[in-house]
């Protein structure tokens, strides 16, 4: 065979051979711009997955008090070390029979300790119990602020107990880190309670801390104090229905023991209206004032009656109780003060100006609170201007 002729048929061959390769092969797709996602295949028996990148990820939301109620290893410490001062109370009615149960702390060591108004309010009885199992009887009520919430109880003790103080407590800024610690002994309520503070407000009855979050009706009566293991006061009831529940300062506290007479003596009130007011002090003859420790210098310095009035007697003060120095301070505050009180026609305090301050906002309120429930005999709207020295003796 020639060679051209033999160049064709190979020629022809290798068409042949070529054609039936490229008839068998399938044609190969190109993907331009994203490339699809790979898919797996479902497991037999199951549901299929949506592709990835339409799937929307879980959010979970964690509420602020679920993160404040964990208290920090700093504020259990410090639980361990208020625990023993902290009680349960169980008030009855006059038959004996359970009314409630509430939380409350000593704040002197002779038994005398802070609860809440409205668990004692119609009590006739009633057993505060410590972490250790000891049970005291309680005397009765030494004083009380319904508007504030709280209350002072006298329990029979024996021996000193544990009891707490404001001792050198500043104020609270907002986003302090403080706890309420309650009873070991109460039934489902949290030993310790952690929030962060957002704001003080006060108001005639002292100063009333807001927590975040507010503290549950579980928490009424525990101490509330900080990371130190200061008292910055105890957990209340708002005086309006319905309101979050607050914390009423050491300092009120200190304001509502002012108001303890030196004899008074705890009894129940029963079943008492709410609202009826305490019955009146007894009268004392002017100048006549119980011992106190310290001794505060309390005299009347001045009196100015108006011309315009003709009065044939002078007005006189019939009951005048001392300020009485903070019992249950570490540290001890001197200074010393006058305040003018302006008496009503009918002899009761109409209003009580601080003119020199002792320069402690305690000690002021304090003489504010003790000269509010002055006396004197009724006639003419009048004032007296009253010098008041704290000092230890």
């Amino acid at each position: 065979m020639k060679p051209s002729r033999l160049a064709i048929v190979s020629g022809i061959v290798l068409v042949v051979i070529l054609t039936v390769s490229w008839c068998g092969r399938k044609p190969k797709v190109e993907y331009t711009g994203v490339p699809l996602p790979t898919q797996t295949p479902a497991p037999v028996g199951s549901a299929a997955r949506a592709p990835a990148a339409t799937a929307q990820p879980a959010t979970t939301q964690t509420s602020p008090a679920a993160i404040n109620q964990t208290p920090s290893p700093v504020l259990q410490k410090v639980a361990g070390r208020i625990v023993p001062a902290v009680i349960l109370i169980s008030v009855f009615d006059e038959p004996g029979k359970l009314l409630r149960t509430g939380t409350g702390f000593f704040i002197a060591q002779d038994g005398r300790f802070v609860t809440n108004w409205h668990v004692i309010a119609d009590g006739a009885h009633a057993v505060a119990k410590t972490n250790d199992g000891r049970i005291y009887n309680v005397s009765g009520t030494l004083t009380e602020i319904e508007a504030s919430d709280l209350a002072v109880l006298q329990a029979e003790i024996k021996k000193p107990v544990s009891f707490l103080t404001s001792g050198r407590a500043t104020q609270p800024r907002p986003g302090t880190r403080v706890a309420a610690i309650a009873s070991p002994l109460a039934r489902g309520v949290p030993p310790v309670f952690a929030a962060t503070v957002s704001a003080t407000k006060p108001d005639e009855n002292g100063e009333q801390i807001e927590l975040t979050p507010p503290p549950p009706n579980e928490m009424m009566g525990a101490p509330v104090v900080n990371e130190n293991g200061e008292l910055l006061g105890a957990v209340a009831q708002r005086a309006q229905p319905g309101a979050t529940n607050i914390v009423r300062s050491a300092g009120g506290i200190d304001l509502l023991v002012a108001k303890i007479d030196k004899d008074a003596k705890a009894r129940w009130r029963g079943a008492r209206a709410h609202g009826s007011p305490s019955p009146s002090p007894p009268a004392e003859e002017e100048g006549e004032q119980a011992a106190a420790t310290p001794q505060p210098s309390v005299q009347p310095a001045t009196r100015t009656i108006p011309t315009t009035t003709v009065r044939t007697d002078k007005p006189k003060i019939v009951y005048n109780p001392k300020p009485s120095y903070p019992a249950y301070s570490y540290f001890h505050e001197r200074g010393s003060g006058r305040f003018r009180v302006t008496f009503s026609p009918n002899g009761t305090v109409k209003n009580v100006q601080v003119i020199e301050s002792t320069k402690s906002a305690t000690l002021d309120n304090v003489t504010v609170e003790a000269l509010r429930r002055w006396k004197a005999t009724a006639g003419q709207e009048w004032n007296v201007t009253v010098p008041v020295t704290f000092e230890r003796k």
